[in-house]
Formats: structure tokens, C-alpha cells, sequence
């Protein structure tokens, strides 16, 4: 039952990575151009105002699901206990929203900046942090659902903490 109240999410999470994906691609080709041209300020300023952005709307997004997580999972179509079970996921999962987010969009970053491995330690990072949490908050703690939306959130967060330094460097060509 629990992985088919995931699935019913699918959706939602299918609508944030899309949107990521597009304005990451986006964003690549525009601060790619700037590299290109040499202009370094320019390059900084469309990466810095991409963070922001992204941060900013997966702030904004991860207050909405939790405000409307009830009727959000009306609308995914449940109802009763299975409505509460996955409105306990939405809240758990929408804590990570600015990281899925962010994770996304700081993916082709490190390899415009020659650090395909650390996108990799980062990836597996999520996954084995993913599966982590998710023992700790679902096999050792009963947290059910939400448990399991919190693992998914605290992973994207930990996948955004590994790769965020490497911008925090002046050397780095997309900071």
C-alpha cells in the first residue's frame, strides 16, 4: 500500500524535476555562452540569480505542498486513511523540495567545472543516503510514510551540501 501511495505522488515529483531540468538546461546554455565570450561577471551573475531563483521557488513550493498536502492528495485520489497516509508523505517529502531542486540544477555545473567524479559521490551520496534515512525513519523509528518522504528530502539536501562548495571557490568558472 505504501508504494502505491508513492506512486501516486509520481506525478508531482515528475512536474518538479521537469521544471528543473528545463530551467537547469536553460541556465547551463546562457552561463556556457557567457563562458564562451569570456565574460566571468555575467557567468556569475546568471549562475548566482539561478540559485536564488531555484531556491527561492523550491522554498515556495515545499510551503504550499504543506499547507495543501490534504487536498493535494485528495486530488491524486484518495480518501480516509489513505488520504492522511500520503498527506503524511507530502509533508515529509516537501521539506526537500529546494534541494531536488537545486540538485538538479547544480548537476551540470560540476561538469562544466571538471568535477564529474564529485557528481557521481553525490549521486550515490543521494541514493545511499536515500536508503539510509529510510531505514532509520521507517525500520527503526515508525515514521510509515512520512518517514520515507523525509529520507527522499534529507538526501536531496545532503546530495546539494556535497556539491555546493565547489561554487563557494572563487576559481571555480560558473561562481
Amino acid at each position: 500500500q505504501a508504494m502505491a501511495l508513492i506512486g501516486l505522488y509520481g506525478p508531482v515529483n515528475t512536474i518538479f524535476s521537469g521544471l528543473a531540468s528545463v530551467f537547469a538546461t536553460g541556465a547551463q546554455q546562457r552561463c556556457c555562452r557567457e563562458m564562451g565570450n569570456g565574460n566571468s561577471r555575467r557567468l556569475r551573475q546568471g549562475f548566482n540569480a539561478g540559485m536564488l531563483f531555484l531556491l527561492g521557488s523550491g522554498i515556495f513550493c515545499s510551503v504550499l505542498l504543506l499547507l495543501f498536502r490534504r487536498e493535494l492528495a485528495a486530488g491524486l485520489g484518495t480518501g480516509g486513511a489513505m488520504q492522511t497516509e500520503l498527506s503524511a508523505y507530502i509533508a515529509g517529502i516537501s521539506l526537500g523540495i529546494a534541494g531536488q531542486l537545486l540538485s538538479c540544477y547544480l548537476m551540470p555545473f560540476l561538469q562544466i567545472n571538471g568535477h564529474t567524479r564529485l557528481s557521481y559521490l553525490a549521486m550515490a551520496g543521494n541514493l545511499v543516503g536515500n536508503m539510509g534515512f529510510n531505514t532509520l525513519f521507517v525500520a527503526v523509528l515508525p515514521w510509515g510514510l512520512f518517514g520515507m518522504g523525509l529520507a527522499t528530502s534529507l538526501s536531496s539536501l545532503f546530495c546539494v551540501g556535497v556539491m555546493l562548495p565547489v561554487f563557494c571557490q572563487k576559481k571555480e568558472l560558473a561562481h
